[in-house]
């Protein structure tokens, strides 16, 4: 971490050590140059928001057409970063305060979501670390919107925009500058190290068929609304069903994570209660025929490695029963969280993840 000595910012290097100013090429003030004995030196692992999905200091999106549970899946990540709990009943997440800002749904609808959501959860009362900000003033096209989500990231893990098209009255979807926003996003994620997600728009669905189309024409807009994001995620109606199929279909230093499905019980429940208390359950499930969550899969992966001095990759693969891109995506994770280790091609626990 350092002292932007121009704006008295603090600036985070996520997954780099940073190195020394003597490591670093004599440059103008602008520039910052990392030589070669920088680059070459040892790198920490990966910092995850959502734990083998999504980055820390990263700009995710989600997007889908109109009423196709985005909305819902925003809340509960959420109230899964704010009490550090899974996301979506699945995915574990880092712990810290996080935010919504509302372009679309208003206090009151925000409110009732909010409350049924962590109700479904198990959570009663107020969430600590839950915030929204309904309606601002501050939109995407904004000239002051890089300084004011700036300083609205600061001490804060995860801010949630609620939608790129709502958050950016009179622009052009189809021009490039339309994602100048989410580049002034990636550069607040570098500095702050709060990580954003953004809910958008998709063209035209004809449902889930495992492959619909070119990914980077998947969101609405310009090409550069994909270029500008880490991580992206496609929403499809899963035929015949209530439930949404989730595609990740980009991952700039995120994990793999395979399609599946999202589903929000309890949506159509209508109570008395002003608010509606009653529960809202949001879920994942595999799509029938997938490969097993990659989570899972590296659970099974420790529990194979714990029972034998080392294995090849293709013994992995056949003792998890995965095909073998997925076994060596996993343990390459597993390898950069330091829970395994790799020498003359054989896997192995790391000393600290096996028995005393």
């Amino acid at each position: 971490m350092r002292m932007s000595h121009r704006t008295g910012a603090v600036l985070r290097e996520t997954n780099l050590n940073v190195p020394a100013r003597n490591d670093v090429e004599d440059a103008p003030d602008r520039w910052r140059i990392w030589s070669s004995g920088s680059i070459w030196a040892p790198m920490q692992p990966t910092v995850y928001l959502v734990d083998g999905f999504i980055p820390s200091s990263s700009v995710a999106m989600i997007s889908a057409f109109g009423s196709s549970l985005k909305t819902w899946a925003m809340i509960d990540l959420v109230l899964a970063v704010a009490t550090g709990g899974r996301w979506l009943d699945r995915f574990p997440c880092a712990k810290g305060k996080a935010l919504i800002v509302d372009w679309e749904s208003g206090d009151h609808e925000l409110r009732r979501r909010l409350i049924r959501c962590a109700i479904g959860r198990g959570l009663e009362g107020p969430v600590e670390g839950v915030a929204f900000s309904s309606f601002p003033d501050v939109y995407f096209n904004a000239d002051e919107f890089p300084r004011a989500v700036h300083d609205l990231a600061h001490g804060r893990t995860l801010i949630a925009f609620d939608s790129l098209s709502a958050g950016s009255p009179g622009a052009d979807e189809n021009s490039a500058r339309f994602a100048d926003g989410l580049k002034a996003l990636r550069k607040v994620a570098v500095e702050t190290g709060c990580s954003f997600l953004v809910l958008h728009h998709t063209r035209k669905s004809t449902g889930f068929t495992g492959a619909r189309t070119d990914k980077r024409e998947l969101v609405r807009g310009s090409g550069a609304i994909f270029a500008a994001c880490d991580v992206m995620i496609d929403l499809a109606p899963a035929k015949g069903t209530d439930s949404m199929v989730a595609t990740p279909t980009k991952a700039r230093g995120g994990g793999h994570v395979d399609p599946f499905l999202l589903s929000v019980e309890g949506v159509h429940d209508r109570g008395k209660p002003e608010l509606l208390r009653e529960p809202i359950h949001v879920k994942a499930h595999d799509v029938v025929g997938a490969t097993p969550p990659r989570q899972d899969l590296k659970g099974r992966i420790l529990a194979v490695l714990s029972a034998d001095k080392g294995m090849s990759s293709n013994d992995v693969r056949a003792a998890a029963r995965c095909k073998k891109e997925h076994a060596l995506a996993a343990l390459h994770e597993l390898e950069g969280a330091g829970k395994v280790v790799h020498a003359a091609g054989q896997y192995r626990l790391a000393p600290t993840e096996g028995k005393p």
